[in-house]
């Protein structure tokens, strides 16, 4: 699963590598592994995504659980990043286990290969997308630990409460 505005040129880049360089190693494992993307895209960019193999081109939804459930993974695969990805504490908010290339994790406050998967190379990232379908302990427990991560670091009360102090 990859969640972003595909009209922006990082997350279209990540979503054209996966599709080409990526999926078709892992559908060489798994055939019916499928790559969804969910967000705002242009014609060309949906239209020329869906021509690959298992590619599925959701485009804007407005209820991304109905799209995030049975999905094995969601990717951060992005190789030009800067800030903060909100992408991957949407990931981890809903339980996905999530994997983020270096370059997006960089700046994040959760714990590398415990609460979020972390690779350098296309080859760690399809290593750790079979890892986490081989083992669903290794998948179930990557989910909790980011779930827990997300309520615990991002709670709306913690952080108005600190806020109070401050002010």
């Amino acid at each position: 699963l990859f969640i972003g505005n595909i009209k922006y040129l990082p997350n279209k880049y990540a979503c054209y590598e996966f599709a080409k360089k990526i999926l078709p190693k892992l559908n060489d494992l798994y055939p019916e592994i499928r790559f969804h993307i969910v967000g705002a895209i242009n014609f060309y960019d949906k239209h020329n995504l869906k021509k690959f193999k298992n590619v599925i081109v959701h485009g804007p939804v407005k209820n991304i659980s109905s799209v995030a459930k049975n999905n094995i993974c969601a990717i951060c695969n992005l190789k030009i990043a800067t800030g903060f990805q909100n992408k991957i504490v949407n990931y981890m908010s809903y339980g996905i286990p999530t994997i983020s290339s270096l370059i997006s994790f960089k700046g994040l406050d959760f714990k590398r290969n415990k609460e979020i998967i972390v690779y350098k190379t296309n080859e760690e990232l399809i290593s750790q997308i079979v890892e986490i379908k081989r083992y669903k302990t290794k998948a179930a427990t990557l989910s909790q630990r980011s779930h827990k991560a997300i309520k615990d670091r991002y709670n709306w009360n913690k952080i108005l409460f600190k806020y109070d102090k401050i002010v």
